[in-house]
């Protein structure tokens, strides 16, 4: 999330949980392949880092900074609270 925050380019193990949380935003290479995380890193060096680290600041900003959180615990609350979500 750090690195992403800060607009940085990502490649990773290739995880449900990152998946998830950041679907094709992130440079994802199967786990324990440590040729296939070289290759990555390797590609990142060129111009795709640029596109890669928009890509996971987009997700990050969207999902995960503090007025998404806010947003979400917001309708989260009203939600429990029985009154309709804006």
């Amino acid at each position: 999330f750090q690195c992403t925050a800060a607009a940085r380019p990502v490649a990773t193990a290739d995880t449900p949980a990152l998946r998830g949380a950041y679907g094709d935003a992130l440079v994802l290479v199967p786990p324990g392949d440590a040729e296939a995380l070289a290759a990555a890193l390797r590609g990142l060096l060129g111009s795709a880092r640029l596109a890669v680290a928009a890509a996971g600041r987009a997700v990050f900003a969207e999902r995960y900074a503090d007025a998404a959180l806010v947003g979400d615990l917001g309708r989260i609350l009203d939600t429990a609270e029985g009154r309709p979500s804006a």
